[in-house]
């Protein structure tokens, strides 16, 4: 039985992370990254890394790069082709809430970035991930 390999468009800090532990465990990783110098880094710790490219097809995969209101649009797309997809948001779009905060809290999108990050989560659950509010 083989491996599916996991594919993580927007490879930066969270992504770096999540691919190493992928590694560790086994598991092929695919990266996309804007930069050659951030595929330089991903190559090093063995992941097959894409300067500007999805790489979707029969693979799970983790979105983690920051809205900009044109990149999520674009890519959103590809995922016909995925097995799973997940986009990784943030706790952030809660606002300044303190205390419990579940499912059921609601958002605050009067800030900016709250807002961006909220609209990114529809375009993503459209294309059919799954979006996970990261603290």
């Amino acid at each position: 039985m083989s491996i599916e390999p996991l594919t993580i468009l927007g490879c930066g800090f969270t992504g770096t992370a999540a691919a190493v532990r992928a590694l560790a465990a086994g598991r092929p990783v695919r990266a996309t990254v804007r930069t050659e110098e951030a595929a330089r880094t991903l190559r090093l710790i063995g992941a097959a890394v894409t300067v500007a490219q999805s790489l979707v097809e029969g693979a799970d995969v983790l979105v983690t790069f920051p809205p900009d209101r044109v990149t999520d649009q674009a890519i959103a797309g590809t995922l016909r082709g995925a097995r799973s997809a997940v986009y990784v948001s943030s706790t952030g779009v809660y606002g300044e809430r303190v205390g419990v905060i579940d499912e059921e809290t609601p958002t605050d999108a009067r800030d900016p970035k709250a807002a961006l990050r909220l609209a990114a989560e529809t375009t993503w659950r459209r294309s059919g991930a799954t979006a996970l509010r990261a603290a």
